[in-house]
């Protein structure tokens, strides 16, 4: 529901009232309708390409090959097992790992992205 600047109805009219407050409100309600009728408007557009796009995969998926399909899972496996060894490796490790990182930079006398520092 929306409210307005004195918290009565939309259409609600008050004895009294100035035509320009009622102005105020009538400019208020045409823009809020225009915000909500671009906001429609741009949902129906990514629910459709959202579709399509849903509508293609599903075509390609059915021209996968058996041997696709089985290369297809391979991926999936040696990225998961890839994943699990970088997440099994201890904290100690990693900390260990990247001080002699840094270290071999420091005697290198280059920053992190292989360039001479200001110091070297």
């Amino acid at each position: 529901m929306i409210s307005l600047l004195d918290g009565q109805e939309p259409g609600a009219f008050r004895p009294g009232e100035s035509s320009s407050l009622l102005n105020m409100k009538i400019a208020d309600l045409k823009a809020e309708q225009a915000r909500m009728l671009a906001a429609k408007k741009r949902l129906t557009k990514d629910l459709r390409n959202t579709e399509r796009k849903r509508k293609r995969i599903k075509e390609r998926a059915r021209q996968l090959t058996d041997e696709d399909l089985v290369a297809v899972l391979m991926m999936r496996k040696e990225t998961r097992s890839t994943a699990a060894a970088a997440t099994a490796a201890s904290p100690e490790e990693t900390d260990a790992s990247m001080a002699e990182d840094l270290d071999a930079h420091e005697e290198d006398g280059r920053d992190g992205r292989g360039e001479k520092g200001p110091d070297a």
